[in-house]
């Protein structure tokens, strides 16, 4: 009676044991299943990003700046640098100075972050006539990490002095001086020029 409560006893512990174990090991679909949803949206929404700003920036003309504004600025959150992006861009910089701030000021930040060499004089040429605080400081750090200062000299000290006379009462303009002055022959990350922005665009919209 013993020898066969025993032996019951161990047939038990060993299905428990093998039960165990395969649930351990068992593939859990639902997660899998999850999983690859995930993945599959994720190359959906990359996929529908890359097309609609590859549709945006293939206009001949800006018709909606609002688009274009997202269209930079989607390009720039994945980082696609592609012919279009690249047109877009140049199509941006050389509209007429100032005439759409926004735009303007985003074009040059994303200009900035991709192609940091690609714009110098489109960039130059605006840092010269732009009256924008924000767009004289993203031009005046551009520059300032490019090619083109390599090749030409530029007091951006002075040049600020003049162009902005009270400079000293407007933050963004009191940290591109103090970036420029510690950053004289180092190149100045996106970071810092997000930095360098971010608290005064917080304040208020600009």
């Amino acid at each position: 009676m013993f020898k066969y409560s025993y032996n019951k006893f161990l047939i038990l512990f060993l299905l428990s044991t093998l039960l165990n174990l395969n649930a351990q090991n068992r593939i859990d679909v639902k997660k899998l299943k999850s999983n690859f949803v995930i993945s599959e949206n994720k190359e959906k929404y990359y996929s529908n990003l890359v097309k609609n700003v590859n549709t945006t920036f293939s206009e001949t003309a800006i018709s909606n700046s609002e688009l274009w504004v997202k269209a930079l600025r989607d390009a720039q959150s994945i980082f696609l640098k592609n012919n279009l992006v690249e047109s877009g861009i140049q199509k941006s910089l050389t509209q007429t100075i100032d005439i759409n701030l926004k735009l303007q000021r985003v074009t040059l930040e994303v200009a900035y972050s991709l192609y940091q060499n690609n714009f110098s004089k489109e960039v130059l040429n605006i840092f010269e006539k732009t009256q924008d605080p924000i767009s004289f400081a993203i031009s005046a750090l551009y520059l300032q990490t490019s090619d083109i200062s390599n090749s030409q000299i530029f007091d951006f000290d002075e040049i600020l002095k003049q162009k902005f006379p009270n400079y000293d009462q407007n933050s963004i303009l009191i940290n591109l001086k103090n970036e420029l002055t510690n950053n004289n022959s180092e190149n100045i990350s996106e970071a810092q020029l997000k930095d360098l922005l971010n608290h005064n665009l917080k304040k208020k919209k600009t």
